[in-house]
């Protein structure tokens, strides 16, 4: 028999596999080795040898031929070999998997050698399988004692398990591959927020670095200025000299002696040398230690960021408890971590968080402490006994044994025992944490020791003889104090045993105890009393215990007195009055003894040692301070006898508590809670422990009248009658108002009190003021234009507030003395509520005619100016008038506010006066920081207000209705935060003059040097940024007033849209630095929005703050854009409120639209008003020179010169206000925010389109509609933006690498956007891409750009012939030039240029033919104007014939001159870029020129030009300067064209030149190549190959020239309508007009018209006329060859 076990009969599924891989697939059959062997076809597919010779006899009689086979499976043809199927190769593949699943079946199938035929049979608890007829023998007699079944159950029922068990795995294998992706996705988000704080730390880095290098710059400034002012002033002074020198030389009266005598002076006293050698040096030196700081810097960057990661595995980590875990003390578990390998980790730093689970466990916090070493302390306290699983994760995962269970016991045990020989030790003190003292009275001596049980060493004292101290204190390091119960004396001792004082008192009876306060005082514990000494052992005073026996005393806190006796604890302040009981049981009826007692500082918790009188049984209790038991500690696993001594730790043992058991004779450490328990509250505050005296029956003075006298001392004490700027009349009757007050008792009016403050406070008198000294600047009542600020102080009112400020100051001093009593706290309290009404009547003007309110407030705002104002009394008088007085505190605090606003009207940054000016702003922001507690919501959380936010919100002038003609510049004037928002450099209309104050230059200095003029006014304007962010903040944060806040930003955006128009009257809106500071603070504000929350229809929506239904959209006209807000917004329906993110972010769009864009283009305006005033003062200066020497026409100069000055005036005062301008836009800080926020915004609009665009290049066919709503300037302003930034201040977007890729989608939507400007702007832009490598290589090695950028620019090209204005389609066509040439210089752009050039496709073809009429007509323009201007030139060089023309015709050639000038640069500009375009292009790709369509006009225009320029009439180009006035360089614009007929030269080129019958003339061609070797026009090289290019266009000439003579009687209809030539391909127009192909391609490509009719033409549209070009072909047939017969 066989045996065999389970395991190795069940390794695999042989039906499934046979099924899968060893069935012939047409017949299902498994294949053998021997009928069905597995054939291998030639295409790799495997049918057995039956199938393919059953296929090849069907094909056989369908008399197929029988030399190849079609696959049954891939139906591919197979060529069979000669000895047909069985010759095909063997699958040897299948074949060798037959095989081994032969071999597998015999081990597979179990049988029984011996019984073959027989069922198997399978015993479940011996895992063996046998036969029925072997179940008898003697091996398998025990099997009949177990469970045997049937195999073939066996297998089924194994099957299922392992199939349920292989389901669970892959269960887990998809979980853990959910973990792992979900850790990946982490992963990678940690990154991004590691590689952000790098990059702003970083950038905040650059910031620092940049700030030093401007401060550097402006140092070396100021300092070059300073010592060239020095220069310059002896230099005027050295000319002066000279001129008088000179003068008296030419006069010829030199006195000679005189002149002598003045040398010598000069030589004697040194001045010669003082006038002659420079009075200041060149020396400037930059001290910079540079290897120093470049060591020091590279150390702070290398030592700067440690990135941090870990290879713990939270499943290999472990948790293990350390000790045994008690309730209310700190129970300690280890987290160990390893890595995945399970090594244990040496290193922390990992994210770890631990919870509990359990009943109640939710107010159980859990700490966790990292060693450092790879362990981690998970700590906590739990206060109920019982069961909690402590959840421990790391990286978000459990470790391998969490949930931990613990188990929490209610019983203690010691943690420490100290093994060192004791008797009857009585009392132990600490000298810090580690070191403390025993006074072992039983051995007569004092142990120091270790806390490691170490002996120091030990203390001998006669003091300590006769085994009779009881008491042990701590003086200070270096003394003791020690009580004899026998001796009945306290002495003190050094640490070495010397007795230094010692002192008996003849009251003590059995004294037990000693303690030792903080003032050094010495607290004695006797029997029925304890006596307070002094440090110098002087009797202070005593108390006894409440009717109960002392048992002990000790220091509580804030030099508290704990008094323990036989029934329990008592409380004493420092002044021996009872407080409370302290409870030491949960049973308050139930006495304990309280045998030694001390204090925790750190957790406010008091520990006694406590002896049951019944059960004589001894425990700690542990209670609050403020009179709550909390728990005992029974010390279970060693009971103590008879705690006589405790102390408590601080340090790392705080919490600790150092106990002596006089009984058991040793010191053990017990755990008292080691850190402050939630339910303690603020126990150690004076404040709370003074409240706590309220709710005490305190008994200490029970004579009423003496507490009214003390009430009485302290109405005294706070009024402060004697010492107060009274007079004696005044004095005398506060006193006796406050006799009066005394003699009503305890009960003291409430009026009468309030009264007594009003009569205190109108007891003032105006103070003579006094001169004070001059100081340096302006004070701030002048600069704040209210003078009274200066002088407040000594006004009655000011005295009254300061008073006011003094009672409340001495108020608090009560509050926190120690030796006020509950009553006394009480009274204080209400006289708080009065001083607080007493001050509102005094603010708020009740207590006229006495004090005027006005300069009440006044006296506010000063000390709220001069940071005089205590926070304290500030915020409780404000929460005092909203709760109790709201009208009040709207009077006040709204004339307060208004006060504010009226002092910053006019404020100007002329004057250097910013730290006055900003008081009202951080007077403002200091009240809006204000919060008042209201009371409690439904969930039990405080509410709070914000008052002044309320108030400034609802003020009318917040948001003030503007009725006038001027709004914007209405609400800039009368709005509350308009003053406050005004404070900025002028740049208005009626500022210009303003701006003369500023900078002090005449002209506008070097780029270069710019930014020191800019930076310190820019500084300072952000600075008051900074206090309008705040403001606007604390407006926008609180929720009551953030819609009105909202209001106020889009009235002031609603009124001032007139500044968006192009030609705004600024004169009539809000000033541009006043929109510049409302635009700051939007950026602001928009900063932390995510634009993918920010809802994209919002400006659609009915209640939208910002109105776009009058501007132009990017598709839709306003129509169709109201019917498509109309289908988003039903009118029907309320639209939704909508949040602050996407308000903020549109408000912020739309004041863009105002702000930078008017801005600029009145920049622009100056600059333009500028260059006219340039031109006008060079032309009457130039007139200035031309008038001649004659008294006729010196009245004429004068006037002249007047107007000259005043023009260089005027000038100058633009000049000032253009640099004030770019001060303002050009900020550095400004532009940061506004590139950041315009970043969200393209992202916003690319979203609109396909947001994945920049990633699939894919466009939508059609514009979507939300897109096509929108208004143009979401884009145009983005433009401008970026179009400035990247033309004055390019480094700035250097963070911005992403822009010009976003742009790439409007370049290639351009019928998305139905203005051309807008899209010409984007190219534009794009080419001041072009200059900054930082951002081009992005743009133009991304993929979407790679594939359209050239095709678009290509059909932009010809795009903005038919849109835009003719002029204007030159400066946009400039810039794709730009764009052009700069790719060109890319190997693959180039190739794909040349690509699309090869292509000739119709938009290439057009695109070729724009560029062909932009060179045509920037030539004929730049020749013609430098034509006019040699002509009137030369005129006025001949001043008879000028000064022959009368003045009218003077002043036309002047005009047309200047004329001349302004357009020749231009045109001369555009030709060369041009030029250079068409000269690579027919370098690189010349098939699209030597088309008949392109071909004919190039050469045409070529040989015009150049008939021009080398031509019998070039001398007529020649003017004055020519290449430094109009940039005129007539060889290289030569050299360009002849370099373009040599890139196409050749004979089908040749023949278009030939073809010209506008200029081509060879005799021409022959004199130009005459002049170019004269004057060296051109090189030689070019020179010879443009002859031999004419000498091929002469012959093709020639011949053309004989055979039109023959054609020139063609009949009119065989002529084109056009150019009146001879047609070889007429083609027909739909209207039946028939023109050559040619011709009117060629005029299509300019126009797609009719050039008759104007009716719209498409090339598509041309029809053959075969019939017609048959006819023409046969005249021309018939011409020619009756002339050859001829």
């Amino acid at each position: 028999m066989t045996s065999s076990t389970l395991v190795e009969t069940v390794n695999i599924n042989l039906e499934d596999f046979s099924e899968a891989f060893l069935t012939c697939s047409t017949c299902l059959y498994q294949y053998d080795q021997e009928e069905r062997k597995a054939k291998l076809l030639p295409c790799s597919h495997s049918v057995c040898l039956f199938c393919l010779e059953q296929l090849l006899q069907v094909q056989q009689n369908a008399n197929a031929p029988s030399s190849c086979l079609r696959c049954p499976m891939c139906r591919e043809v197979c060529a069979l070999p000669s000895g047909g199927v069985v010759a095909l190769p063997a699958a040897f593949m299948i074949n060798q998997l037959l095989d081994v699943m032969t071999k597998q079946r015999k081990d597979v199938v179990p049988h029984c050698a011996m019984h073959p035929c027989d069922n198997m049979l399978y015993c479940e608890s011996c895992d063996l399988v046998f036969c029925q007829q072997c179940q008898e023998t003697s091996s398998n007699k025990k099997c009949s004692q177990h469970t045997v079944i049937p195999l073939a159950i066996a297998l089924k029922r194994m099957s299922e398990i392992m199939l349920y068990r292989t389901k669970s795995r892959l269960k887990a294998l998809e979980q853990a591959q959910t973990a792992i992706n979900e850790e990946i996705r982490l992963l990678d988000t940690n990154a991004d927020t590691i590689v952000d704080q790098i990059n702003s730390a970083f950038q905040a880095i650059s910031h620092i670095i940049e700030t030093r290098r401007r401060e550097l710059l402006e140092s070396v400034r100021v300092r070059r200025d300073d010592k060239r002012k020095v220069l310059r002033d002896q230099m005027e002074s050295l000319s002066d000299e000279m001129k008088k020198l000179d003068k008296e030389l030419e006069s010829g009266s030199l006195d000679v002696r005189e002149l002598g005598r003045r040398i010598r002076e000069w030589e004697s006293n040194g001045a010669s040398r003082m006038d002659i050698e420079p009075r200041e040096n060149a020396f400037l030196r930059l001290n910079t230690n540079d290897s120093q700081l470049t060591q020091e810097v590279q150390r702070c960057v290398g030592a700067f960021g440690a990135l941090t990661a870990s290879s713990t595995f939270p499943g290999a980590s472990t948790i293990d408890q350390t000790e045994s875990a008690t309730t209310h003390t700190e129970t300690l578990l280890k987290v160990t971590t390893c890595d995945v390998n399970g090594k244990l980790r040496n290193t922390g730093g990992d994210p770890i968080s631990a919870c509990i689970e359990g009943d109640g466990c939710e107010n159980y916090n859990c700490s966790v402490k990292d060693n450092d070493d790879g362990t981690y302390d998970v700590i906590f306290r739990i206060r109920d006994p019982g069961e909690y699983r402590v959840n421990v994760k790391i990286f978000g995962r459990p470790v391998k044994n969490s949930p931990f269970l613990v188990t929490v016991e209610s019983h203690h045990s010691p943690r420490w025992q100290l093994a060192v020989e004791l008797r009857q030790p009585t009392r132990v003190c600490l000298q810090g944490p580690h070191i403390f003292y025993v006074l072992d009275t039983g051995n007569n001596r004092i142990r120091i020791v270790k806390d490691n049980g170490d002996v120091i060493n030990d203390i001998f004292s006669p003091c300590l003889e006769g085994g009779s101290a009881v008491g042990m204190a701590m003086i200070d390091a270096e003394h003791l104090a020690v009580l004899n119960w026998k001796t009945k004396s306290v002495s003190r001792i050094r640490t070495k045993g010397i007795v230094s004082e010692k002192m008996t008192f003849a009251e003590f009876q059995e004294p037990i105890d000693l303690a030792v306060d903080r003032r050094g005082r010495l607290l004695i514990a006797d029997a029925d009393k304890v006596f307070v000494f002094d440090a110098t052992f002087r009797y202070l005073f005593s108390f006894a215990a409440k009717q109960q026996q002392i048992t002990c005393v000790n220091v509580g806190l804030n030099d508290d007195i704990m008094v323990g006796t036989k029934h329990g604890l008592q409380l004493f302040d420092g002044a021996g009055r009872f407080l409370r009981e302290i409870p030491v049981n949960l049973e308050e009826k139930r006495s304990m003894m309280v045998t030694s007692c001390a204090v925790c500082p750190s957790t406010a918790r008091i520990i006694s040692g406590v002896v049951d009188p019944k059960t004589n049984r001894a425990q700690l209790a542990v209670s609050q301070y403020k009179g709550q038991f909390v728990f005992h500690i029974d010390s279970f696993g060693s009971r103590l006898r008879r705690p006589c001594g405790l102390s408590v730790a601080g340090g790392d043992r705080v919490g600790q508590c150092f106990v002596v058991d006089h009984a058991c004779h040793t010191v053990r450490i017990e755990e008292g809670e080691a850190r402050t328990d939630p339910v303690v509250g603020s126990d150690l505050s004076d404040l709370a422990r003074k409240k706590m005296r309220l709710d005490s029956n305190d008994d200490f003075m029970t004579d009423y009248a003496q507490q009214a006298k003390r009430l009485g001392e302290l109405l005294t004490r706070v009024l402060s009658i004697e010492k107060a700027e009274f007079s004696g009349a005044n004095v005398n009757n506060l006193k006796s108002c406050i006799d009066e007050l005394v003699k009503q008792g305890t009960q003291l009016s409430k009026s009468g009190v309030h009264d007594l403050f009003l009569t205190a406070c109108t007891s003032f008198e105006q103070i003579a003021s006094t001169a004070d000294q001059p100081s340096e600047g302006p004070s701030i009542g002048a600069v704040l234009y209210i003078p009274k600020l200066d002088t407040v102080e000594q006004s009655p009112e000011g005295q009254a507030f300061s008073y006011v400020l003094g009672i409340y100051n001495r108020i608090q001093r009560e509050l926190k003395s120690e030796f006020t009593l509950e009553n006394e706290y009480s009274f204080c309290e209400i006289l708080l509520q009065h001083l607080y009404s007493v001050t509102g009547m005094l603010l708020a003007g009740e207590l006229a005619p006495k004090l005027s309110g006005r300069v009440a407030r006044l006296a506010f705002c000063k000390r709220m100016y001069l940071a005089l104002m205590p926070e304290v009394f500030l915020q409780t008088f404000v929460e005092h008038l909203c709760l109790k007085a709201s009208s009040k505190f709207v009077q006040i605090f709204d004339l307060i506010l208004t006060q504010q606003k009226d002092s910053l009207v006019g404020q100007s940054v002329v004057h250097q006066h910013d730290n006055i000016v900003d008081l009202p702003y951080k007077l403002i922001i200091a009240l809006l920081k204000l919060r008042v507690k209201t009371g409690q919501d439904s969930a039990g959380k405080d509410v709070f207000i914000r008052p002044f936010a309320d108030l400034i919100a609802n003020r009318e002038d917040f948001v003030p209705e503007c009725l006038g003609d001027l709004p914007g510049r209405e609400i800039q004037r009368t709005s509350f935060l308009g003053p406050f928002f005004d404070f900025s450099l002028p740049c208005d209309e009626g500022s210009l003059r303003t701006s003369e104050n500023f900078f002090g230059v005449e002209e506008r200095p070097r780029e270069s040097e710019l930014r020191g003029f800019y930076l310190p006014y820019q500084n300072r304007i952000n600075a008051f940024r900074t206090h309008l962010l705040e403001i606007s903040k604390a407006l926008l944060g609180n929720v009551s007033s953030r819609s009105r806040t909202l209001d106020f930003f889009a009235a002031i955006i609603k009124h001032n849209a007139k500044r968006a128009q192009m030609r705004a009257d600024f004169s009539k809106l809000a000033s541009h630095g006043f929109i510049f500071n409302i635009l700051c603070i939007l950026y602001d504000m928009s900063f932390p929005i995510d634009y993918k929350k920010v809802n994209p229809s919002y400006p659609l929506s009915k209640g939208a703050r910002v109105d776009i239904s009058e501007q132009t959209r990017f598709q839709m006209d306003l129509n169709d854009a109201r019917e498509y807000a109309d289908q988003l917004y039903p009118p029907s329906a309320e639209s939704p409120p909508e949040n602050f993110s996407t308000e903020c972010f549109f408000l912020t769009m739309q004041c863009e639209n105002i702000g930078m864009n008017g801005a600029i283009n009145r920049l622009k305006g100056l600059k333009q008003h500028i260059g006219t005033l340039r031109d006008r003062l060079e032309n009457l200066e130039e007139e200035l020179r031309r008038m001649p020497e004659s008294p006729m026409a010196d009245f004429s100069k004068q006037q002249l010169k007047k107007e000259i000055e005043h023009i260089k005036k005027n000038k100058t005062r633009i000049v000032r206000g253009i640099m004030c301008f770019e001060a303002l836009i050009q900020d550095e800080a400004y532009l940061t925010k506004a590139l950041d926020f315009s970043s969200k915004q393209l992202s916003l609009l690319i979203n609109g389109i396909n947001g994945d665009f920049t990633v699939n290049g894919i466009l939508p066919p059609t514009c979507p509609p939300l897109f096509a709503a929108y208004p143009e300037f979401y884009l145009d302003n983005l433009l401008d933006l970026f179009s400035y930034c990247l033309q004055k201040t390019p480094m700035i977007l250097s963070m911005q690498v992403n822009f010009p890729v976003q742009l790439l989608i409007f370049l290639c939507s351009q019928t998305f956007v139905r203005n051309p400007f807008l899209s010409a702007k984007v190219v534009e832009v794009v080419a001041l891409v072009a200059r900054m490598p930082l951002l081009w290589n992005p743009l133009i090695n991304h993929p979407v750009a790679l594939r359209l950028l050239l095709p678009s620019l290509v059909k932009f090209y010809a795009f903005v012939e038919e849109r835009t204005d003719f002029y204007e389609k030159f400066s946009i066509r400039y810039h794709i030039q730009t764009i052009f040439k700069i790719l060109w210089d890319n190997i693959i752009y180039q190739a794909t240029l040349i690509d699309l050039a090869k292509e000739c496709s119709d938009d290439f073809i057009r695109f070729i033919n724009m560029i062909i009429n932009d060179a045509t007509f920037h030539l004929d323009e730049s020749l013609a104007g430098l034509k006019k201007i040699h002509d009137i030139e030369g005129i006025m060089n001949k001043r008879e014939e000028w000064a022959s023309m009368n003045q009218e015709e003077q002043q036309g050639k002047m005009e047309a001159l200047d004329e001349a000038k302004r357009m020749v640069r231009n045109w001369l500009y555009y030709a060369n870029y041009t030029l250079d375009l068409l000269g690579y292009l027919t370098a690189g790709a010349a098939e699209p020129f030597l088309k008949p369509i392109l071909g004919e006009r190039l050469a045409t225009m070529l040989d015009h030009n150049i008939s021009q320029l080398c031509g019998k009439k070039c001398s007529e180009l020649k003017v004055r300067d020519a290449e430094q006035r109009f940039n005129w360089k007539p060889k290289e614009l030569a050299t360009q064209v002849v370099i373009i007929y040599l890139n196409l030269s050749g004979e089908e080129f040749a023949e278009y030149i030939a073809k010209d019958e506008r200029t081509y003339k060879p005799q021409l061609m022959t004199e130009i190549i005459q002049r170019m070797l004269h004057s060296r026009v051109v090189s030689d090289t070019h020179r010879e190959l443009f002859t031999g290019l004419m000498q091929q266009a002469e012959q093709i000439y020639k011949n053309r020239q004989s055979e039109e003579e023959e054609l020139d009687d063609a009949p009119d209809e065989f002529l084109d309508p056009l150019m009146n030539t001879l047609m070889r391909d007429p083609v027909k127009t739909p209207s039946g007009m028939v023109f050559d192909r040619v011709v009117i391609t060629r005029h299509l490509l300019t126009s797609k018209t009719n050039p008759f009719t104007r009716e719209a033409l498409d090339d598509k549209e041309l029809q053959s006329d075969d019939e017609l070009r048959e006819r023409i072909n046969q005249w021309i047939r018939e011409k020619l060859t009756a002339k050859g017969k001829k």
